[in-house]
């Protein structure tokens, strides 16, 4: 009686399924973003531990009981204003970056952990434990909440750009490529700067690794 008879024919791949805490979703042409309500079920406490207080008569079981029930009381207030940070964050990042919903990576704009916090009035640590290990799911994909913060970077139209756009730009420039001639992340960078959008060399080569986009050279395809 295996509960897993897969697993006899093909080794476990050791992956767990990801659960998204944020669900975006677009209904009458807006789009909503709630808490997944299949990881916040409704939690009480029992009534009957809550009326054994009027029966107990003994001074040290009474107290006893009064003392779990303070600390189940304070575990579901603190569980209902995680839940509110997590919705209230996650409604402010993705009123900033609609873009994303609408367009993809290629129009998400530069955000930063105190872009958050001013708007919510929170400290940055508080954004960040809130945003930390929490995944969204949009209608694009399931994403880590950390996804839609980025770094920005000045572009000659006196707009800024964010770094998750650039990389999106050069996944685009490169798919386009000449396979028998690859372009070179200085080349790449001089596409770039072309279009108003200054990028080093260097910072090509950084998010070509971060996308886990090899090197012209071995990019190269020779034709048959």
């Amino acid at each position: 009686m295996n509960p897993k008879p897969g697993n006899i024919i093909s080794r476990s791949l050791q992956q767990e399924h990801i659960i998204p805490d944020v669900i975006i979703s677009k209904k009458d042409n807006k789009w909503l973003t709630e808490l997944n309500p299949s990881i916040n079920p409704k939690i009480r406490i029992n009534r009957a531990y809550e009326n054994l207080m009027k029966n107990i008569s003994n001074k040290e079981d009474k107290e006893y009981v009064k003392t779990n029930l303070q600390n189940a009381r304070f575990f579901l207030k603190a569980l209902k204003n995680r839940n509110l940070t997590i919705l209230k964050v996650a409604k402010v990042v993705f009123k900033k970056q609609v873009s994303f919903l609408n367009q993809g990576d290629i129009a998400m704009k530069p955000l930063g952990l105190k872009d958050i916090a001013a708007e919510v009035d929170m400290h940055e640590s508080t954004i960040s434990r809130s945003t930390n290990n929490k995944y969204v799911q949009t209608p694009r994909g399931v994403y880590e909440m950390k996804h839609f913060f980025s770094s920005e970077i000045n572009t000659d139209y006196g707009k800024m750009i964010s770094s998750t756009a650039i990389k999106s730009m050069l996944e685009k420039i490169i798919s386009k490529e000449d396979k028998g001639y690859p372009l070179s992340d200085s080349q790449i960078a001089d596409n770039l700067n072309k279009n108003g959008i200054r990028v080093a060399r260097r910072t090509v080569a950084k998010y070509r690794e971060a996308l886990a986009i090899p090197p012209s050279k071995n990019r190269k395809k020779r034709s048959v």
